[in-house]
Order: C-alpha cells, then sequence, then structure tokens
C-alpha cells in the first residue's frame, strides 16, 4: 500500500487516490506491476477503479500456485485476476470501497450534523423525540432533511445519496462511478468547494 500510494499523482484528488490505490492493490495483490499500471489507468480515468469487468476471462481458468496464478495475500487464497469471474471482482472492488469509503462517510456525516445542526434539532423537537444528534445515522439524517428543507434541495439529495452508498457498502454491494461522482459533488457543495469528483 504504501509503495503504491507513492505512485498516485500529487493533482489527484486524496479520496481518488486513496481508493485508487486500495482498488488497485484488491485487484492486483503481490503484482506490484500490476499495481502500478492499476494505479496509473485508475489516476488518469477515475470509472475505470468501479468497473467490474476487469477480468479477461469468465473465472472458469483454475488458478495453481505452480502456475503462479495463486498465493495466499492478507492470510487468504488469492488468485490472478485472469482466474477470476465477475462475482470475485465485484467482491475485490467492494472491499477497497468500504475500506476507504465507509470511513470517509462517517467523516462527511459528522460534518453534516455540524453544518446543519440547527435545522436537524428543530425537526427532532417538532417530532418530540429524544435524540443525540452527534450519533444519527444516514438513514435518520435523511429523513430529518427531508422535514428541514425543501424537495430538491441539494442537502436532502446529499443525505439521501449518502443512506444509500451507506446501505450498499454494509450489504457487500460495490456503488458505481456515477453514484461515487453524484455524493462526491454533494459533499463538495455541502462545504462550499467547488467539484473534484
Amino acid at each position: 500500500m504504501s509503495w503504491a500510494l507513492d505512485g498516485v499523482p500529487s493533482a489527484l484528488d486524496p479520496l481518488l487516490g486513496r481508493l485508487a490505490v486500495e482498488t488497485a492493490v484488491q485487484l492486483a495483490g503481490w503484482d506490484l506491476e500490476s499495481v502500478a499500471r492499476f494505479v496509473e489507468s485508475f489516476a488518469t480515468a477515475p470509472r475505470r477503479m468501479f468497473d467490474i469487468s476487469q477480468s479477461p476471462s469468465d473465472g472458469t481458468r483454475a488458478a495453481s500456485w505452480a502456475l503462479g496464478t495463486s498465493d495466499l495475500f492478507d492470510g487468504v487464497v488469492f488468485s490472478t485476476l485472469d482466474c477470476c469471474g465477475r462475482e470475485e471482482i465485484a467482491r475485490r472492488i467492494w472491499r477497497a470501497q468500504v475500506t476507504v469509503l465507509f470511513g470517509w462517510l462517517e467523516s462527511e456525516r459528522s460534518g453534516f450534523v455540524r453544518r446543519h445542526r440547527r435545522a436537524l434539532r428543530e425537526c427532532v423537537s417538532r417530532s418530540l423525540l429524544t435524540a443525540d444528534l452527534d450519533s444519527l445515522e444516514w438513514a435518520e439524517i435523511a429523513r430529518l432533511t427531508k422535514a428541514a428543507f425543501a424537495a430538491g434541495d441539494r442537502r436532502v439529495e446529499l443525505a439521501d445519496e449518502a443512506r444509500a452508498v451507506r446501505n450498499a457498502l454494509a450489504h457487500l454491494e460495490p456503488i458505481d462511478y456515477s453514484r461515487f461522482a453524484r455524493i462526491r459533488s454533494l459533499t463538495h457543495a455541502d462545504r462550499g468547494e467547488g467539484d473534484s469528483a
């Protein structure tokens, strides 16, 4: 990971850079040349790291330690991509995404609550519920933002997208590039920054 992080262009958004490296390592394992190629490819075209059809085969080729297509990686049997089917590739992409994006979503959740505390608190008060705003999950935040802001408001859209991304990752489903780009753009807008997805 550390070696691969050195190959990320400094101009690349840090979240995309970290996701590019994690995805490359999950796809290529111990093959450093492939990791470097993936990182370079993902840095120039980020949507590629969300592409589940990375394998040139249908997963029917048997992996073999003797042929160099199978080994232990992170303590489990790991096969090269040419021996993997779509389901295994989707699992590897999901692992990379959950490793990077779950923590990022939590940071965004905390910042969202801090920025919109007054509106969220008013909604909680009107509903006669008692809730610690800092412990609200994206599902609860999405429900409250629908009551606090007009339909079509970017804050409502952000909370709903974050809820959907969090739920997908929690249920072992990788997200696609368009969903990532949408939530990244919404989080930048919510913080008053330019779009960098």
